[in-house]
């Protein structure tokens, strides 16, 4: 979301300008009369089906359009809205969206009126269109339906999209876990061959965070539990073994990032393995392997007295 002093920031601008003069690509005003109003309106999903299909932006609720101010006095087009239930309203709009996009809602109070900010993000991977059909594109400051044409464009250019290059707005420190953090770093050095390494360079260096800010794969490798849930959605790893007869050994279930999980199947792939010890001299001594590997024994006979072969 949009920090609280960005939005303030535009709020002072309005109170100096009009505000189609503030509106741009990313940034649209709308008036409402009401918390119904907002409900009933058409233009609402047409507008945040353009910004996700665009550069995603914020639309802000209880500004009016400048044309209903006189002589000038710009801070009349700041006339708040409602306050409103942030869930229900979210989901409502939701509601009016294909495919449901997560859209975010804040409050923000400037010279004690109310206004509703709906941040919406850029939609990577497919294009969001109305519940009606129509597939919107922000044109300057204004949106309108796609055409055949540029839908087909947009949809070829989903192809080459790196989902976990897309950067969410959270610090690295406050969602990582420390532990797997820390072992990954020395693990990197190890294997650069490095001596030294802060911990804000290596994230940035293996593409976990960009300029501070977490990637998507950064949190899913590195992330808390808790966070990869809340940015990524819900998930979990099984493993599971069972004899050939149908008994089941292990069946492991969790969450955790991925450095975790890495570890944890390897510690599952160490239990399922068995050491099988092959004695020799001249032949081998295991009659169900002789066939097979006579000329590796034939190689051996020459070296070390023991081979240790690892079965699963």
């Amino acid at each position: 979301m949009i920090n609280t002093e960005s939005i303030i920031r535009i709020f002072d601008q309005v109170s100096t300008a009009p505000s189609e003069a503030i509106e741009s690509d990313t940034i649209e005003f709308k008036n409402y009369q009401s918390e119904d109003a907002l409900h009933n309106s058409k233009d609402l999903a047409v507008e945040i089906s353009a910004l996700a299909n665009h550069k995603g932006g914020q639309i802000i609720v209880g500004v009016k359009d400048s044309a209903g101010v006189a002589h000038k006095q710009w801070k009349d087009q700041l006339i708040g809205f409602d306050r409103v239930d942030l869930h229900t309203t979210r989901e409502r709009i939701r509601g009016k969206l294909k495919p449901f996009l997560e859209i975010e809602l804040q409050e923000i109070d400037y010279l004690g009126k109310n206004y509703l900010v709906i941040n919406v993000p850029q939609k990577r991977d497919s294009l969001v269109a109305t519940s009606s059909g129509k597939v919107c594109i922000r044109d300057g400051k204004s949106s309108r339906p796609m055409t055949p044409e540029e839908i087909e464009h947009a949809v070829k250019n989903l192809h080459d999209y790196d989902w976990s290059s897309e950067i969410l707005d959270i610090k690295g420190a406050e969602a990582l876990n420390e532990k797997a953090v820390e072992e990954a770093l020395l693990d990197f050095l190890k294997r650069r061959g490095i001596r030294e390494l802060d911990r804000a360079h290596f994230l940035e260096a293996i593409g976990a965070t960009k300029n501070g800010y977490l990637t998507k794969s950064g949190l899913l490798f590195l992330g808390k539990t808790e966070m990869i849930q809340n940015h990524l959605g819900r998930y979990e790893y099984r493993f599971s073994r069972k004899t050939q007869a149908g008994r089941l050994l292990i069946n492991d279930i969790w969450e955790d990032c991925l450095w975790e999980t890495i570890k944890r199947g390897e510690t599952n792939f160490d239990l399922c393995n068995n050491d099988i010890t092959l004695t020799f001299e001249n032949k081998w001594s295991c009659p169900y392997f002789s066939g097979h590997v006579s000329n590796l024994a034939a190689s051996l006979r020459n070296s070390q007295g023991v081979f240790i072969f690892r079965a699963l």
